[in-house]
């Protein structure tokens, strides 16, 4: 950025701003999609998380089934 007075400074800023701020919001419109679309594919495997089945955890499955109506009614 050139120096001199905060007007000029400013000016600049506000120009700068204004060539950055399309690239910028692209980047981060691409970085939501890639994160909306693999982030349940990360996380699994990082936790070791797994999915539920009514058969094999009764109690646990209900519980969640409850947390999910509350929820919903929110």
């Amino acid at each position: 950025m050139p120096g001199g007075a905060l007007g000029e400074i400013a000016a600049a800023a506000r120009r700068q701003f204004a060539r950055a701020w399309p690239l910028a919001t692209a980047a981060a419109l691409v970085w939501f999609i890639i994160a909306y679309c693999v982030h349940q594919s990360l996380i699994s495997p990082a936790t070791g998380a797994k999915g539920v089945r009514r058969a094999e955890t009764p109690r646990l499955y209900t519980a969640l089934e409850e947390l999910d109506s509350c929820i919903a009614l929110d």
